[in-house]
């Protein structure tokens, strides 16, 4: 700093002597925080913005939502459950496609490639970690994935650069022109400048949704660190007061009534925070719900009470984003009663007959049964004080199970987008959900018992009365992104569509709406499904479906081609009928590979996709055979599968010898002529566990760049929900 000499000879500073007025200062830095995240928003929404010039040309919206009823969620419709191939509503008027020229389309390509690629990379962690225990009581643990196993970081690279634009964001309007040892309101007021985007990317109906088209599973991430940020800021507010005043003596400031509501306000925030912590989450999510709820509310009021300055930020302005989501959240809600059946490996699947429209392949739904979870039967060695504290917790599950909230994916698309929609309309399918059980003392597990117990004692499967529970439903939400969609959809030549487990669900409801719009578009293209599950009788639970699916493709020009592959040893007493109610029989506690290296003799003899009158999968000759009667050969067939000890195990097509979909890439390889490349780009969709979602996303991102730019460009879309 300068110095001058005043009148009087006296040193002073030149720009004269200024008094720090954080009242006035720190608001132009809050008012600054603003503008950086609502500018960022509004890149975002630039860059999404072809995309929604193409959906609002081409009518996709109302063709997708099935009308303007689909606007406030699922719906029965009026229609006879499909629409005409042809005219209005048809092919006809969605055969816009817009492209640049070649110089300027490559090199837009190869600059989104190489930001892509960037951005999908995951940093994987020493394998020390895989050593770690796991949390008693979470039911979290590194489970160990492709060979060789490796755990990552739980977001990758994009990801990473979007949570440090919040703290450089906030250290950008910090640092400036503040005192925070001597006045250290700045981090109050930037603490409360962030609450608003708290909201934003929290709305399941704000938006992220309707602006950008993403679900609030992409950004919720984002939500959760700048609550953490907010709490930080607090906890130094809070500090820097406290430690000016306790120095020089001065504790009863702290007895102020301005300060007693300001440490009212933190103790609800370290509330919410424990609340949200992973554990608690996974614990109990409707303990997390209450609390969250609870903490906020009081959080809020104190914080007015504490503050005026708050008000701007954190009274209208929270209060319209909430008012919003809850009115949309409303509009969307139905109450239906759902047919519940139980299938092998704890699966219960949930059909709700007769809807018809106002969902994508691939979302999910919120719903709530209103069920209790059967009685307890105490073994004979069971203390009388573990029967009293078995019978109490049941008693509290059971008087909370109405109340919880969980989503599900949508396992079909809607009768217009189906790959079959008459068979979808006549048979009246609507939407089907799939809710595999977790654990033990858990939802999903009570839903599953609770299936299993109310089925009728007759051993005739036609006989059996189906059980119906009340639910209210609530969404939908999430899915591919909403204006990028159709484009992957109906547009990308090559389509890879991985799913580990009960991922299928979501898979599933894609590869449906996948093949149903290109053959109404009458549109070719290469469609690669992988399922992998642990044991081979996993495969009933969506046999069927995938038979139907395959038989639909081969009335157009789509190349289908499923892979399944197993990752444990064939029990002979297990069983692949879907009415089967046994329990899971992996055991608990450990950690099973999910895409381990099978052995040559563990390759398993999958079923390919027969679906017989019975309804249950028959075995026909595949790629793959036990050890026991596999010749000194690999065996060649026109599916070209594999049985190899290099290649990660067994794997067999839903393709078999002589069949209509075998295209000509197929016959080429088998005879060994070189492929063709295609240049109609590849879409990727995966939904499955962590490291096989991180390993699969490394793969993509390791694709040279010169081969994305001359396939077309490599578009990724991951879905992973957890608490």
């Amino acid at each position: 700093m300068s110095v001058c000499y005043g009148p009087a000879g006296i040193p002073e500073p030149c720009t004269g002597w200024q008094i720090y007025d954080s009242y006035t200062t720190d608001p132009l830095y809050q008012r600054r925080f603003t503008i950086a995240w609502t500018c960022t928003f509004a890149l975002a929404f630039l860059l999404v913005a072809p995309s929604i010039v193409r959906v609002v040309a081409t009518n996709e919206w109302y063709w997708s939502l099935g009308g303007c009823v689909g606007l406030f969620g699922v719906h029965e419709g009026s229609q006879g459950g499909y629409e005409q191939l042809e005219g209005e509503g048809g092919s006809t008027s969605r055969q816009v496609n817009l492209r640049l020229p070649r110089s300027v389309r490559r090199f837009t390509l190869a600059i989104s490639s190489l930001v892509s690629s960037a951005s999908r990379f995951t940093i994987p962690l020493p394998t020390l970690f895989n050593r770690f225990p796991a949390i008693p009581g979470t039911g979290s643990s590194y489970t160990p994935s492709c060979y060789p196993t490796r755990p990552y970081l739980p977001f990758s690279l994009g990801k990473l650069f979007g949570v440090l634009l919040i703290p450089a964001f906030i250290l950008a309007t910090l640092l400036p022109e503040s005192q925070l040892r001597e006045n250290p309101n700045r981090f109050g007021f930037l603490a409360v400048a962030c609450l608003p985007p708290l909201f934003v990317l929290s709305a399941k109906n704000g938006p992220v949704k309707s602006l950008l088209g993403r679900g609030w599973t992409a950004v919720n991430f984002l939500h959760r660190w700048i609550g953490r940020m907010i709490v930080l800021l607090v906890l130094l507010h809070f500090y820097f007061w406290t430690i000016q005043y306790s120095g020089a003596d001065r504790t009863e400031f702290l007895a102020g009534e301005k300060q007693r509501r300001g440490i009212a306000a933190l103790a609800f925030l370290l509330l919410i925070t424990v609340s949200s912590l992973p554990p608690m989450r996974r614990f109990s999510y409707p303990i997390f719900f209450t609390l969250h709820y609870v903490g906020l509310i009081g959080f809020l009021v104190f914080l007015n009470k504490h503050t005026v300055y708050a008000y701007p930020w954190a009274s209208w302005v929270i209060a319209a984003i909430y008012v919003a989501d809850l009115a949309g959240r409303m509009a969307s809600m139905r109450i239906r009663f759902v047919e519940v059946e139980a299938l092998h490996g704890g699966m219960v699947k949930l059909s709700m007959l007769g809807l018809r429209g106002g969902w994508r392949g691939g979302q999910h739904l919120s719903i709530r049964l209103f069920f209790a979870p059967p009685s307890l039967h105490h073994g004979p060695t069971v203390s009388r004080l573990a029967r009293i504290w078995q019978d109490t917790t049941h008693a509290i599950r059971s008087s909370v199970r109405p109340f919880e909230a969980h989503p599900f994916s949508i396992s079909t698309a809607p009768p217009h987008l189906a790959a079959n929609p008459l068979a979808a309309a006549s048979t009246d399918r609507g939407i089907e959900l799939y809710a595999r059980s977790c654990g033990k003392r858990t939802w999903t597990d009570d839903l599953f018992h609770f299936a299993v117990s109310s089925r009728s004692t007759s051993t005739d499967s036609a006989r059996r009365t189906p059980i119906y529970l009340p639910c209210l439903i609530e969404g939908p939400y999430g899915g591919l992104p909403t204006y990028s969609s159709p484009a992957l959809l109906e547009d990308t030549e090559s389509v890879l569509l991985v799913a580990g487990g009960s991922g299928m669900t979501f898979v599933l409801g894609v590869l449906d709406e996948l093949v149903g719009r290109r053959l109404r578009a009458k549109k070719g293209g290469r469609v690669d499904v992988v399922w992998v599950v642990r044991q081979r009788a996993h495969l009933a639970w969506f046999a069927e479906r995938l038979g139907e699916i395959c038989d639909a493709a081969k009335e157009g020009k789509t190349g289908l081609r499923v892979v399944l592959k197993s990752t444990a040893p064939s029990r002979p007493a297990a069983t692949v009928s879907p009415s089967v109610g046994a329990e899971n029989s992996l055991p608990r506690g450990r950690k099973e590979p999910v895409l381990a290296t099978a052995d040559a003799d563990e390759i398993l003899e999958l079923p390919s996709l027969v679906v017989s009158a019975a309804n249950q999968p028959t075995s026909s000759p595949s790629c793959c055979a036990p050890s026991s009667s596999r010749p000194s050969q690999p065996p060649t067939s026109s599916c070209g599968g594999c049985c190899s000890r290099t290649t990660g195990g067994g794997c067999c097509t839903g393709t078999r010898e002589g069949a209509k979909d075998a295209d000509e890439d197929e016959k080429d390889r088998v005879a060994g002529r070189p492929l063709r490349i295609r240049t109609g780009g590849l879409g990727v969709v995966v939904c499955g566990p962590g490291h096989m979602v991180a390993e699969l996303r490394n793969a993509v991102a390791t694709i040279p760049l010169a081969k994305q730019v001359r396939i077309g460009g490599v578009g990724m879309h991951v879905e992973q929900y957890s608490v």
